[in-house]
């Protein structure tokens, strides 16, 4: 090559290492070079992808922490209600269209989506729920059953015991995924009795305010979400003592996703 060769070729500079720079930008430079390099191109194709899975992945879990921040304590809104033989049984329970359109706003607001995935494996029936992102990033997990198991004592036939089974897979599938907690009933309406509630000292009234309002956090949304969770409290000295701890932490799972939201 001539002299005057090397000092007109175009120089193509890759940024730095340590520099933070988006794969697809080394991209473009190099296919701005003349003398395109095949081999090159592909490997910052493929760290371009790993960039991007990492950038999706740690999305999804800012995204889940978020909404773990703001998901209510699901209401049962459905009732199980049958006599097999003398034995008469009656429970409330979440139905999972109840669940979902508790959850709808709250996965709207984190950018995530569930779905299922329904299959038969050495006939057993086999219910794998997807947790996914915006970004592409999903996590799944699954859960299988007996095709009838759901019929139990209820005198359900063939179908119907096929359709509770999957739908309670379901519903167990995604209450994992989201970590959802629900109000259901199942002492079959025999308690008579409720004990005495005893409510959070002044004290804890106190952290609990001052947790709230040193870290800016929605007080009205707080409170909605206090009347709806298993605490059911409509003031904060209402909080019943055993609910104290739960209260907390769902307070400070509030902080963290404000401060991952901000980085």
């Amino acid at each position: 090559m001539s002299k005057n060769e090397i000092t007109t070729a175009k120089v193509v500079t890759m940024p730095s290492p340590a520099e933070s720079v988006h794969p697809g930008t080394m991209i473009t430079a190099l296919m701005a070079h003349d003398n395109l390099d095949i081999d090159k191109l592909a490997s910052l194709f493929e760290l371009q992808k790993k960039y991007d899975d990492e950038i999706a992945r740690k999305a999804y879990h800012v995204a889940k922490s978020q909404f773990a921040a703001i998901a209510p304590t699901i209401i049962a809104d459905g009732e199980a209600d049958f006599t097999a033989g003398n034995k008469r049984t009656n429970y409330k329970y979440a139905t999972l269209a109840g669940t979902l359109s508790q959850i709808r706003d709250a996965l709207e607001q984190c950018r995530l989506h569930v779905g299922w995935k329904t299959e038969e494996v050495e006939n057993r029936l086999k219910v794998t729920c997807f947790l996914t992102h915006d970004l592409g990033y999903q996590e799944e997990t699954s859960l299988s059953a007996g095709r009838e198991d759901g019929k139990g004592q209820s005198g359900m036939n063939t179908l119907q015991a096929l359709k509770s089974t999957t739908s309670y897979l379901e519903r167990i599938t995604l209450y994992a995924l989201l970590g959802l907690a629900s109000t259901d009933d199942d002492d079959d309406g025999r308690a008579a009795v409720k004990p005495e509630i005893v409510k959070i000292n002044p004290d804890q009234v106190n952290e609990i305010h001052a947790m709230i309002t040193d870290n800016d956090l929605d007080m009205k949304g707080f409170m909605k979400w206090l009347a709806l969770s298993g605490a059911r409290a409509g003031l904060i000295e209402d909080i019943p003592a055993d609910c104290f701890d739960a209260v907390v932490r769902k307070i400070k799972a509030t902080i963290k996703a404000k401060q991952d939201a901000k980085e």
